[in-house]
């Protein structure tokens, strides 16, 4: 589970039993697109308001269940017009692999497509040319990245996706690599992140709550909690 200001918390795994038992009780986002895929990333929220989910999972190019995309306006009504600013909020959950010299047919198409994305929307700071007329000012992307040992695939393309104008929010803000969000076998690992784009991260604060990753709890991985600042 990652969130946002207390607010978004990404779920990744999620069956499609098992997101009609949080319906019951949780409002949530999840991506109508694609709708037959056994598991999905989604986000869930304290409040709609000020909230849009958009379709931008057509332009990823495999495992499209693993990513939901927000828009967030700070506006009091719902309507959003193409003078606003609003900010871009992504849960992602990226493929693992538990061998790193494994064929990464799946993987790879998933985290170019990705970046590829990214990059376009960083650079324009507008979704225009997917069809959605605003103007994009914080993008932020938290989620089980997957990726943590240096010199891996995994890590590479997470580099990559850095190097076309994103920040590591937890390293930029002067914490220690070695803080673990996720433990396996005794092993932990920072797997979990928050990227926000260049111009906008000093806005925010991050924090880690390890409470939330209790055996045979809700989830196995720490929350991460980020603050907007006034």
């Amino acid at each position: 589970m990652k969130c946002l200001k207390l607010r978004y918390h990404y779920i990744h795994e999620v069956t499609r039993d098992n997101i009609k038992k949080i319906s019951e009780n949780f409002k949530y986002f999840e991506a109508n697109y694609p709708n037959t895929a056994y598991f999905k990333t989604i986000a869930v929220v304290k409040s709609k308001d000020n909230l849009k989910n958009i379709e931008l999972q057509p332009y990823i190019a495999s495992q499209k269940n693993r990513t939901i995309f927000l828009l967030k306006h700070h506006k009091k009504n719902d309507i959003i017009t193409s003078t606003d600013l609003v900010d871009l909020v992504i849960g992602l959950h990226a493929p693992s692999h538990n061998d790193e010299k494994a064929n990464f047919a799946s993987v790879t198409p998933f985290w170019q497509s990705t970046i590829d994305l990214l990059d376009k929307i960083n650079s324009y700071k507008c979704l225009n040319m997917f069809g959605i007329n605003v103007k994009i000012n914080d993008i932020i992307i938290a989620g089980d990245l997957n990726a943590y040992i240096p010199g891996t695939e995994r890590k590479r393309f997470l580099n990559k996706l850095l190097s076309v104008g994103f920040v590591d929010l937890w390293i930029e803000t002067n914490h220690l690599n070695n803080c673990f969000t996720y433990e396996d076998d005794n092993k932990g690992s920072r797997i979990d992140y928050c990227l926000i784009n260049d111009e906008s991260w000093k806005k925010y604060t991050i924090d880690i709550d390890d409470n939330t990753r209790t055996p045979n709890g809700f989830t196995d991985h720490s929350a991460i909690i980020i603050t907007r600042n006034k």
